[in-house]
């Protein structure tokens, strides 16, 4: 594959920090205030048993953020292995739409992480993981965009990207129209 526009993936970066269409009057994304999360956590993995309920540390919003990162790394690996190239535009997207949250090595391992989860438990399997950590029509409607915009960010998005984006939304309880939606605000945002 030949490396992404790294004007394309600022965009897809920048796309991703910003609230969705559907959620008029927030700033932020979904994943931006995952990703919070996420970092914290990391931050307290060694104190982990010295929190207590005024850290504002939320291990639910730290396993959404890891489902928006492995929903796109579903959609846009499926059966497949990424090329460098890939790997390095979805890390670098990751890196700056999540507000300069993430160290690149934190991106590596979890990325890395959920690639050999994906090669050990097979996608049909992580598409129904995928659903057990979605609450509610908003955080669907955050993973098939972020899975959009990712995969649309190396090289648009494939017939393959499409089924494994339908085949989640099914499991997400979307209807299939809300991806064809998706795609099309997908396409324009980053056309525009």
């Amino acid at each position: 594959m030949p490396v992404p526009d790294s004007t394309l993936i600022a965009k897809v970066a920048r796309k991703l920090s910003q609230a969705p269409d559907s959620l008029r009057g927030q700033r932020a994304s979904i994943l931006v205030a995952a990703a919070g999360a996420y970092c914290l956590s990391g931050d307290l993995d060694e104190h982990f048993d010295e929190l207590t309920r005024p850290t504002g540390y939320d291990p639910g919003a730290a396993r959404l953020f890891e489902a928006l990162i492995e929903s796109a790394l579903v959609v846009i690996r499926g059966e497949r292995e990424l090329d460098p190239a890939e790997r390095a535009a979805l890390q670098n997207a990751l890196l700056l739409g999540c507000s300069g949250c993430l160290s690149e090595q934190r991106v590596n391992e979890l990325l890395r992480d959920l690639e050999e989860q994906l090669a050990a438990d097979g996608v049909d399997h992580r598409i129904q993981a995928l659903g057990e950590v979605v609450r509610g029509p908003e955080q669907a409607r955050e993973m098939l965009r972020v899975s959009a915009l990712l995969a649309e960010a190396l090289g648009g998005v494939r017939h393959d990207e499409r089924a494994l984006l339908a085949r989640l939304a099914e499991r997400l309880g979307v209807c299939p129209r809300t991806v064809d939606e998706i795609l099309v605000e997908t396409r324009r945002a980053l056309h525009e």
